[in-house]
């Protein structure tokens, strides 16, 4: 457990990244966070602020799915609180993803925005399984979130046509991991 959390805290951490996704994504995209994340292989990350010494605000939060099947994780969600936007937390979220996966070339995201935003995160992964590439949808007309994962080394594989709903294709983005 995350040493900002309390107990509690802890267990209000689910219901408030569900909350937050229901304000940021369309109904048809809404993930049922609370199913998903008792699968064994599925992982979340978030980014948290002290709003004072009682409480914690969620800023963004991440869901990274492991397949020892192919070596590859999956980001299933990134969700931004709008009023944190443009200020590195989806970038925190994305950047600590792929350092918890062994990626060495990410710059340390705590490093590039601890001067605007002290945030934290917890990460525990299996570090038996080696995963070697990252891949996730975007929808193409999302702009900033593209440009996010761009900078996070991302790169454009294939456009799936309709993959969100009839004329609303996503770009499915892979990044290698360093593998040993």
């Amino acid at each position: 457990m995350h040493p900002w959390l309390s107990v509690p805290a802890y267990k209000d951490l689910i219901p408030r990244c569900q909350h937050l996704e229901k304000r940021v994504f369309p109904k048809s995209e809404a993930m049922d966070l609370s199913s998903e994340l008792k699968k064994p292989n599925q992982y979340l990350f978030v980014a948290l602020q002290r709003a004072d010494a009682e409480s914690l605000q969620l800023l963004a939060y991440g869901v990274l799915a492991l397949s020892r099947i192919d070596r590859t994780a999956r980001i299933s969600k990134i969700c931004t609180d709008p009023g944190f936007r443009r200020q590195g937390a989806g970038g925190l979220v994305v950047r600590s993803m792929l350092r918890a996966l062994g990626a060495c070339d990410v710059e340390s995201a705590e490093e590039r925005i601890s001067q605007t935003i002290p945030l934290s995160k917890y990460i525990c992964l299996p570090t038996t399984m080696e995963i070697c590439a990252v891949q996730l949808h975007v929808d193409k007309a999302r702009a900033e979130a593209i440009r996010l994962y761009t900078r996070c080394g991302f790169g454009v594989k294939t456009v799936v046509p309709s993959y969100y709903a009839e004329g609303r294709d996503a770009l499915l983005m892979t990044r290698d991991i360093n593998c040993p």
